[in-house]
């Protein structure tokens, strides 16, 4: 029973997460930090609808396959290593995702996702090229929270909101005073 349990153990633990057969991520250097300090919350809202939902890039991901990817990006990704992922899929091209955290001129970081899908000719380009038309999105760092460029506070006219959509921005804003302000539009 131990040496079943042994085994069953070091089995597990041989692999820094689970990986479907069809996603591949790769590194420069795969060290574990848990580079990103962004709630799950913001990943998971972010990341998910946009590299797989939006533009029907991967609506068939399974959750394993989401948490998969969402956990090596949280996990690898670092201002000095980049980290690449890609999904086969049918069709002649595989779909390409980099994660780089990029550091601003006045001290801010963003996160930021280039893929190889053009979204001009509506198709996967063979390789990820930032000078094309390739879909790219990206997002505010701050302590906990990541925000998309257009939910910045300086984006929105708070006053004009209904009081969901208001809840929604100060949610997804980069300001953290704002959430407090969230409970009173329950």
């Amino acid at each position: 029973m131990h040496k079943i349990l042994l085994i069953a153990t070091i089995f597990i633990t041989s692999f820094g997460y689970t990986q479907s057969e069809k996603i591949i991520i790769k590194s420069d250097q795969l060290n574990e930090a848990n580079y990103l300090t962004a709630d799950d919350f913001y990943l998971t809202h972010y990341l998910y609808i946009d590299l797989f939902l939006r533009e029907n890039l991967f609506p068939m991901a399974s959750t394993e396959d989401v948490l998969s990817i969402l956990k090596a990006i949280k996990t690898y990704v670092s201002v000095e290593t980049p980290l690449e992922i890609e999904i086969e899929k049918p069709g002649d091209r595989n779909y390409l995702i980099k994660m780089a955290i990029l550091e601003t001129d006045d001290g801010h970081e963003l996160l930021v996702a280039y893929t190889n899908w053009n979204t001009r000719k509506q198709l996967f380009e063979k390789e990820i090229d930032i000078a094309n038309d390739s879909y790219t999105r990206w997002y505010f760092l701050n302590g906990n929270k990541m925000t998309y460029r257009l939910n910045m506070s300086d984006k929105s006219d708070y006053s004009a909101k209904s009081k969901p959509n208001l809840a929604q921005a100060y949610l997804l804003d980069e300001l953290p005073e704002n959430d407090g302000k969230i409970k009173k539009y329950d």
